[in-house]
């Protein structure tokens, strides 16, 4: 099984249905060609109000298919998920199945699978750590991890090996989680070091 039979990069459309940025990344969860994603990576709105189109890129055949349908959890639940069926248009040989909550714990293998933004194109990042914490927040297991989920992550798997590589949880940043690189110098005499 290679990365492209399990992840799918979700782009942002221009009028022609192709990808001009990144919007995030969907997995399948189903044999069917269900995927899963966050709900901010499918419904984008432009400032004018009207929908952004979005399309998931498919890994082994890198068609685009444009997103028609999404269904999410109502907005009161706060749940950042929207599931895509039949994202690709076809069967997934290969899916992802969903570990319960209770089996991940603190310490517990928490690697996440993302599409970011390389000198390639869409390129996958894999995130190695540990959950660091699975505190209970509004009777929802959320599980923390040790880095910062980057642009295009959004949507990604947490991965973990339960009898089984399995969906731990999906991984979604904000604003807040954005890595920060500052450049420290020395400046001697005018000249840095």
């Amino acid at each position: 099984m290679h990365t492209h039979d399990i992840l799918s990069a979700v782009a942002v459309l221009d009028e022609h249905d192709q990808p001009v940025s990144l919007a995030g990344t969907a997995f399948p969860i189903s044999p069917d060609g269900g995927f899963v994603t966050c709900l901010h990576v499918v419904s984008r709105v432009n400032a004018d109000g009207t929908q952004v189109r979005v399309g998931v890129i498919d890994g082994n055949r890198r068609r685009v298919w444009p997103v028609e349908q999404h269904f999410s959890p109502s907005r009161e639940t706060g749940l950042d998920m929207a599931y895509l069926p039949s994202a690709i248009g076809r069967p997934t040989p290969c899916f992802l199945p969903i570990l319960s909550p209770e089996h991940v714990m603190m310490g517990s293998d928490a690697n996440m699978l993302g599409y970011y933004v390389g000198k390639l194109g869409f390129e996958i990042g894999s995130f190695h750590g540990n959950a660091v914490a699975t505190p209970q927040e509004d009777g929802r297991q959320r599980v923390r991890l040790p880095y910062a989920v980057i642009e295009g992550c959004s949507g990604a798997p947490l991965l973990t090996y339960h009898n089984g590589t399995k969906v731990a949880g999906m991984a979604f940043g904000s604003e807040s989680q954005r890595i920060l690189a500052y450049e420290i110098a020395d400046v001697v005499d005018g000249e840095s070091r």
